[in-house]
């Protein structure tokens, strides 16, 4: 006698192909095997990792918000924005800590993602974070070419109007930052380094 499948069971079933596809996790012992036989030169000091991070923290909003937005619309209520933003900050910073330490790999959140959820879920974030990256890139590019318009114009040089590099879709200014970026970048950590810590002092200096 043939009994005959509930449907339940085939979607259970198509349910465990899915996840066993795209839902696999990547063991620990494997991580650990790459990073034994994978050996980078240590450029980067404990000075460099916080320059970098405080770098990346003070950005262009920060001379926006300390000034006109700061004394103009916020107020003192602005100090307590940044209050929460640290605790917010505080937290991913633990977390991506606990989880660098459990996971000791290159990759940063694809491969915690890879080792905790899954390899679907560690594709579709790193596509996140470098979409992120781009769009960071871009808007801080864009500001930055305004402002060396604008500081040109200021100082009445005898080119003339320096204006007349922007588009509505195209900064010149822009542009050669972010060609600069990729020059540095490209010629290694050394460098990049270098060009990140004066960056960062020279912001901290702006802002105290």
């Amino acid at each position: 006698e043939v009994v005959a499948s509930h449907p339940s069971h085939g979607s259970v079933r198509r349910y465990r192909e899915i996840k066993d596809r795209f839902f696999v996790l990547k063991p620990l012992r494997v991580i650990h095997a790459e990073e034994n036989t994978q050996q980078f030169e240590r450029s980067l000091g404990l000075f460099d990792l916080i320059a970098i991070a405080v770098g990346g923290t003070i950005g262009t909003g920060v001379f926006v918000m300390c000034g006109r937005v700061g004394g103009e619309i916020a107020g003192p209520g602005g100090m307590f924005s940044w209050i929460l933003a640290g605790i917010g900050c505080s937290m991913s910073g633990l977390a991506y800590a606990e989880l660098s330490a459990i996971i000791p790999s290159s990759g940063s959140c694809y491969s915690f993602t890879y080792v905790t959820i899954g390899e679907l879920p560690a594709i579709i974030i790193a596509w996140c974070v470098s979409l992120e990256y781009g769009i960071v890139a871009a808007a801080v590019a864009r500001d930055w070419g305004d402002k060396v318009s604008l500081y040109l114009d200021g100082w009445n040089l005898p080119q003339g109007n320096f204006t007349i590099f922007e588009f509505a879709e195209f900064n010149v200014f822009s542009f050669s930052i972010l060609l600069a970026t990729v020059v540095i970048v490209l010629n290694g950590t050394d460098v990049s380094k270098i060009t990140v810590n004066i960056f960062c002092a020279t912001k901290l200096i702006l802002v105290c």
